[in-house]
C-alpha cells in the first residue's frame, strides 16, 4: 500500500533541486516513474486461463453478480438477515447452474442417432479421450522391433525379408 506522506516526500526531494524554470514535462514524467518504481514495484501475476463451459450463459452471469453483491453487503455489515439473502442466492445460483448443465447434456443426448455416436459423446463427457501414444525408439530399433514381431506369422518366402542398412 503506498503511503501518501512517503510518496510525497519521495516524489518531491529530486525536484527541489532543479530551477523552476527547468522543469519540464520529461523531468516530472521521470521523476514520477522513479518514485513510483521505489515505492510500488511491478509484481508478477499469474493468470489462469480457463476454458468457458458450454452450458454457461447470461441467466448464470446475473444470478452469480447478485450472488456476489448480497455476499459483500453480508461480510461488510455482518447482519444475520443479510447471511440468510446470500445463502438464499447461492443456492439459486446452483440450481441455476444444475438447470442449464441438465439442458445440455439433455440437447446433446437428443442429437445422437447411433451407438458409436452415443459411446463418443459419453467417453468424452467423462474425458476418456482415446489417444494412441507415439512409439519410443530411434527409427533402425523400431523397424528392428517390427520385423521381428512380424517374423513368426511369416512362413516360407512368400514375404521378402527387408535389411536396413545402418551407414
Amino acid at each position: 500500500m503506498l503511503e501518501p506522506s512517503k510518496f510525497s516526500t519521495e516524489f518531491h526531494e529530486p525536484l527541489e533541486t532543479l530551477n523552476n524554470s527547468t522543469v519540464s514535462a520529461d523531468c516530472l514524467d521521470n521523476t514520477l516513474r522513479r518514485t513510483l518504481d521505489q515505492l510500488l514495484p511491478l509484481q508478477a501475476r499469474t493468470i489462469s486461463q480457463r476454458p468457458v463451459s458450454p452450458w454457461f450463459s447470461s441467466c448464470i452471469k446475473v444470478a452469480k453478480q447478485h450472488r456476489r453483491r448480497a455476499e459483500r453487503r453480508w461480510r461488510k455489515t455482518r447482519l444475520t438477515i443479510h447471511r440468510h439473502i446470500f445463502m438464499t442466492h447461492r443456492h439459486k445460483v446452483k440450481t441455476i447452474i444444475q438447470n442449464c448443465k441438465r439442458e445440455y447434456f439433455l440437447r446433446k443426448f437428443e442429437t445422437v442417432t447411433s451407438g458409436k455416436e452415443l459411446f463418443m459423446l459419453s467417453d468424452h463427457l467423462l474425458g476418456r479421450e482415446r489417444t494412441m501414444p507415439l512409439p519410443s525408439g530411434t527409427e533402425i530399433n523400431l523397424c528392428e522391433r517390427f520385423q521381428e514381431a512380424r517374423a513368426p506369422s511369416v512362413s516360407g518366402n512368400d514375404f521378402p525379408v527387408f535389411q536396413l542398412d545402418t551407414e
